[in-house]
């Protein structure tokens, strides 16, 4: 099942087209700039100065402003956003300045929720994450717009900007597709919203995680996955459901950055001094942050340094982000904070326990009968897109 019909609800990235006015790294840098940006002391064209804004016939500076200027407090619009792979930013995430809010599915992402991101078609590697906050419409993908699905709906949601406190929410899951799954798994189904017996949303959350996880899928349907939206088949029994649930738990606890593996840091920082990005490089698994290579991170293993998520290389995109620029509007590199450091530090475990649990979830799938045996399959037959493409359950 096309995984925009397993979760009904979706909606492309934010795209605020003013990435350098309401993102930035530093909540605080950020407070200041909209600050600013509001103050009824400075004209319009000092703010356009300031902050290097251009206009267009949808957006004017001086409309903006005087929306903002009503606002009695802006705290409630600073949230975080999945800017790229383990790369967040803080956002000022209000209409008058951030353009495509996609407010129908980011207010269910305001409270506590959690997503998956991925991509409709794409010209990168196919990449999937978790999040437990907005993200971007490149989150996931270099060059193709990346599509967010989040598990759970709060009714009263996406009427507008504004934040809800209401707690009450239903599963964003399709009922054919528990229809399905509860045939799939011999389990029958109960409650309000009609899942399996003994079976959590979560569940189904992580279930589907761990499938786009698999080395084994992306490989099988490596062509299907740059035309379309992934499909999830499927699987043959409770005890694979359950199993590759469990490692789908475990790949999302890491990559919204809650799990406890997290603490065991591996890698170690070397050199001392300011840490400030000023040339990327890699060698003898070391990733240097200065041109002399006397600054960086050890230890960090050569597969873990070459790991992407959808179009990005993780451990350089993250550093890359962050590094001096010249050009026509040149920039320092920034000097990492220890917080930055512990965050960086982190990202290289979470990406070797990636590593590790995917191919664990191969092992688990040959187990049960390998591709396509440990699913359900249908027998109709499907496009020929790629190989066997017959057992990619439509």
């Amino acid at each position: 099942m096309p995984i925009n019909q397993l979760f009904p609800l979706s909606s492309s990235g934010v795209i605020t087209a003013r990435d350098a006015l309401v993102m930035d790294l530093s909540l605080s840098a950020l407070r200041q700039r909209i600050s600013y940006f509001r103050d009824p002391k400075v004209s319009d064209a000092d703010v356009k100065t300031r902050l290097n804004l251009s206009e267009n016939y949808a957006w004017k500076v001086s409309e903006a402003r005087e929306q903002l200027m009503e606002v009695e407090d802006c705290e409630p619009f600073y949230t975080d956003i999945a800017y790229r792979p383990f790369n967040f930013r803080k956002i000022f995430f209000h209409a008058s300045v951030a353009w495509r809010m996609r407010m129908k599915v980011m207010s269910q992402m305001q409270r506590e929720n959690l997503a998956l991101i991925t991509t409709r078609q794409t010209r990168d590697e196919f990449g999937a994450l978790a999040s437990q906050c907005i993200a971007g419409h490149k989150s996931v993908s270099a060059y193709d717009i990346s599509s967010v699905f989040p598990l759970y709906l709060y009714p009263e949601a996406g009427r507008s900007t504004e934040l809800f406190t209401s707690r009450e929410r239903v599963p964003n899951v399709s009922d054919r597709f528990l229809n399905e799954l509860a045939s799939a798994l011999d389990i029958q189904q109960e409650g309000a919203h009609g899942l399996p017996s003994g079976v959590t949303p979560e569940n189904i959350f992580h279930y589907t995680y761990a499938v786009l996880h698999s080395p084994g899928y992306r490989r099988r349907y490596a062509e299907s996955l740059k035309i379309e939206f992934p499909r999830i088949l499927f699987p043959g029994g409770l005890s694979l459901f359950m199993e590759l649930s469990r490692l789908g738990d475990q790949l999302v606890a890491l990559h919204v950055m809650v799990s406890p593996n997290l603490e065991n840091l591996s890698p170690m920082v070397a050199g001392s001094g300011d840490f400030e990005v000023e040339k990327v490089s890699y060698s003898d698994e070391t990733v240097w942050i200065d041109k002399a290579q006397t600054r960086g991170f050890k230890g960090v293993p050569e597969e873990v340094w070459n790991f992407h998520i959808g179009g990005y290389q993780v451990c350089e995109k993250w550093l890359k982000d962050r590094q001096a620029k010249g050009g026509k509007n040149p920039r320092p590199g920034r000097v990492l904070t220890d917080e930055d450091i512990e965050h960086y530090q982190k990202i290289v475990v979470a990406l070797s326990e990636t590593i590790r649990i995917m191919a664990e979830i191969d092992e688990v799938i040959e187990a049960h009968g390998g591709w396509p045996g440990a699913f359900v399959t249908e027998a109709e037959e499907l496009p020929k897109v790629a190989e066997d493409a017959a057992d990619y359950d439509a």
